[in-house]
């Protein structure tokens, strides 16, 4: 027989039809639901994402975008197409189900045009950029958050910012804009020769103005003009607030990575030589973990003995001009889901490095955990003020610990009476005002302590300080003294009724004519001081709980309690002299994700290139952040630096895709509606937020309003509400709460095939309500006619 006329036979089958559609059915169930493993349909944990697996890897959407689906659709369609033509023939009666069959085969080109050009990812919008302008520093630009800071400048002469505070809905109250609501941020300002904060306001250059400090304790703050008598301190210093223009998004489901050039600044931080550069990833796993080897993470019990050693080799090459490594492909070996960059410290190695556990217990069975690094206090999670732990060279320093000395002072004066003053800090003029001045033998200087505080943790640096006045010639000032000279500072003397611990005013000349360093006492830092050496095995605790008594020693026995109070107990379980810290990341439980996350906390471990056989773990990151002034608030920002052969140092990050938006985009404001019962804080309570945009191309610029249920078109793409930034409060110690709308992220994507996908679904409806209704009434008159045609003939 002819194998075309096979063919054709084959096609014109109806119960191949039904076949196919029977297949499409399945492949969509198990693309969308997934396989069930067990009886309990009901049960989300029942229904396995087979697209999921190793092998495959596929979102939905790809999953619907792979070949064997359009293999169905295409093999469907042509069934369709022949049984119609062959089966059913074209006329009134059968017009329905021919418009039917053209509707289903219509919306399957249209879904054909919309799976192959599908595009879709998003683009972040602050409200605002800041642009500072100090004298003889390069300009830098930054996004306005609450918190954001940046210093310009080294040394004596660094200016430092920092944004106090943001109210999205300032109220103007001067001239012809009273009553207008704009943008405002406060920025602290910390010039080489004064404190100030700054308000600037977006869009109204006009009305920004100092605020100085007033020497008033219940009014710190006062407007510069009228202190001073002009809006501004400093002339010299600019600051503008100017719209977040965006000219790209990040496509949602691709993979990147980014890589940079850049130079280590005093500060420890890294700006970039270079501007990012990326490389798109193709066949990067999502779902499931890769490890080219045991050792490259921590264990992570049952989750990590489910993971097995099953390498990748992704070459991700150059594709972009600017390239640090332009000739070299990077290699990606290893690929984690959902894991976090661990720092665990491990017994062993040749590194003096004590590390301690201990435990608490009280009568009640309640239990405490507490990890101790003498060598790195700032790591360990004991509050200093309660629980210490420290390495001692000598038994000298213990017996300084025993027998305390108080704090002290030491004077020196160069050029000036030879020798070294060590003086007993015995008494302070904050507690007796009437404290005399102690001349400075030989000099003409004189001095008093103020006020000293010993061990305070800033930053992860313990540092002590003692506040003196000083005084010569009949000038008197107020001299912070550290434990570090390169710290101290010289001030002017608080007014009268200021407390010494709000004395925050501009700072004056460090007088180099007398130098001082302040010595804190000996005696223990903590009530409970565990303490190390000199012996690498002995270990000791120190308790002092009541002031006045001498401090109580005993020696410690790794794993043995002892009681620490009545009703308490101290276990030290673990001790070890020489210890090995390393960081790694920590695999997330599979039963501890949430599906919502996505890829959010993804990992991958390349191999870089010029680095001397260097591997890096690249944490994802949503968008690639150009710098942390950049960073959006609740998004991370940790880039991974890599240092190569050549001296260079690089700057890695996995991200998103790019690709350029038809027109640049900024934000101008927001328009939220709330629930009954009006914002409560948080998003649930808001009904519709809508974004304010403005577009910007070579026609022009307009703006639009963005909505959830509203979105706008430019250029053939679609622009719709997203994300936005709801009030966050303080989220750790010290850091500056958010009134929220500083920025909106705006979804973007295209929707080609979509007016043909709706033309055949109407198709279909007209099909169908013909078939159901007209067709019902022709026939019947045409059963009618044939009745009336037969009686007339019998």
């Amino acid at each position: 027989m002819n194998p075309l006329k096979l063919i054709f036979a084959f096609f014109c089958s109806v119960r191949v039809g039904i076949t196919f559609m029977v297949l499409l059915f399945i492949y969509s169930g198990i693309g969308s639901a997934g396989i069930p493993i067990h009886w309990e349909l009901w049960e989300p944990t029942t229904w396995y994402a087979l697209r999921e697996a190793r092998g495959l890897e596929m979102t939905e959407f790809e999953w619907f975008h792979w070949w064997p689906f359009y293999t169905l659709m295409a093999f469907f369609s042509v069934t369709l197409i022949v049984t119609t033509l062959r089966r059913i023939r074209f006329n009134a009666i059968n017009l329905g189900v021919w418009m039917i069959h053209t509707g289903i085969i219509t919306l399957v080109i249209g879904s054909v045009i919309y799976f192959a050009t599908k595009i879709e990812g998003d683009v972040p919008i602050a409200r605002a950029r800041m642009n500072i302008e100090v004298p003889g520093q390069e300009p830098v630009s930054m996004l306005v958050m609450p918190g954001s800071t940046v210093t310009i400048g080294e040394g004596l002469e660094a200016w430092s910012f920092l944004v106090t505070g943001i109210d999205p809905e300032w109220e103007l109250l001067s001239g012809d804009d009273a009553g207008v609501r704009a943008y405002s941020a406060s920025i602290s300002v910390q010039s080489p020769e004064r404190q100030f904060i700054r308000q600037v306001i977006l869009g109204y250059p006009q009305y920004t103005e100092d605020l100085v400090a007033s020497g008033d304790p219940n009014q710190p703050f006062a407007r510069a003009i009228k202190v001073v008598g002009t809006p501004v301190v400093d002339e010299s210093l600019s600051i503008s607030l100017v719209p977040d223009v965006r000219d790209r998004f990040h496509v949602m489901g691709s993979s990147a990575i980014y890589l940079r050039e850049v130079v280590e600044q005093p500060d420890g931080s890294m700006v970039g030589v270079t501007p990012w550069v990326e490389r798109p990833v193709e066949g990067l796993p999502r779902f499931n973990n890769y490890l080219s080897r045991w050792g490259t993470t921590w264990p992570a019990t049952k989750e990590f003995l489910r993971t097995r050693v099953d390498p990748l080799d992704i070459q991700v090459a150059s594709v972009q001009k600017g390239d640090p490594l332009a000739d070299s492909p990077i290699r990606v070996t290893d690929y984690l889901r959902a894991a976090m960059l661990e720092t665990r410290t491990e017994p062993g190695g040749d590194t003096l490095a004590p590390a301690a556990k201990v435990d608490f217990e009280t009568s009640e069975g309640r239990t405490q955990r507490y990890e101790l690094f003498a060598m790195d206090p700032s790591s360990s999670n004991a509050d200093p003020s309660l629980m210490q732990f420290m390495w001692i060279d000598d038994d000298d320093r213990f017996d300084s610990l025993m027998n305390p000395i108080g704090p002290r002072v030491v004077i020196e004066v160069p050029g000036g009476a030879p020798g070294t003053w060590t003086i007993p800090i015995e008494s302070l003029s904050e507690l007796d005002p009437d404290l005399p001045m102690q001349q400075v033998e030989g000099t003409a200087y004189s001095w008093r302590p103020v006020r000293y505080d010993e061990h305070i943790s800033i930053e992860g640096r313990d540092i002590s300080m003692l506040r003196v006045e000083i005084e010569k010639d009949g000038d008197r000032w107020m001299r912070w003294v550290f434990d570090d000279p390169s710290l101290n500072g010289d001030l002017p003397l608080p007014v009268p009724g200021e407390k010494v611990s709000d004395h925050t005013v501009e700072r004056r000349d460090l007088d180099a004519g007398i130098e001082m360093r302040f010595e804190p006492s000996t005696r223990p830092a903590a009530p409970v001081l565990l303490i190390a050496g000199p012996d690498a095995s002995r270990l000791r605790l120190v308790t002092s709980f009541k002031p006045g008594e001498p401090s109580v020693a005993r020696d410690v026995i790794v794993g043995e309690a002892m009681e620490l109070v009545p009703g308490i107990t101290m276990t030290v379980p673990t001790y070890s002299a020489n210890t090995t810290t390393s960081t790694r990341p920590a695999i997330v439980p599979r039963r501890q994700l949430d599906p919502a996350i996505g890829n959010q906390y993804s990992m991958i471990r390349t191999e870089v290139p010029g680095s001397g056989g260097r591997e890096a773990w690249l944490a994802y990151h949503h968008w690639p952040f150009e710098s942390r002034g950049e960073v959006l608030r609740r998004f991370p920002w940790r880039p991974t630096t890599v240092q190569l052969e050549d001296g260079r140092t690089i700057q890695l990050m996995l991200s998103r895709r790019s690709e350029a938006l038809p027109a640049a985009v900024s934000l101008i404001g927001f328009d939220t509606q709330d629930h009954i019962g009006g914002f409560t804080g948080s998003t649930s309570s808001v009904l519709n937020w809508t974004s304010l945009v403005r577009f910007d191309d070579a026609t022009g610029s307009h703006e639009v309003d963005i909505s959830v249920n509203d979105p706008a078109e430019q250029d053939g793409y679609w622009f719709f509400q997203s994300q936005w930034d709801p009030p966050d409060p303080a989220r750790f110690s010290g850091d500056i709460p958010s009134l929220g709308l500083n920025y909106t992220v705006l979804g973007v994507g295209n929707r080609r095939g979509v007016w043909v996908q709706l033309a055949g679904s109407i198709l279909m409806v007209i099909g169908l309500m013909y078939a159901f209704y007209i067709k019902p009434v022709l026939v019947r008159r045409r059963q009618e006619a044939a009745i009336a045609t037969a009686g007339g003939t019998a």
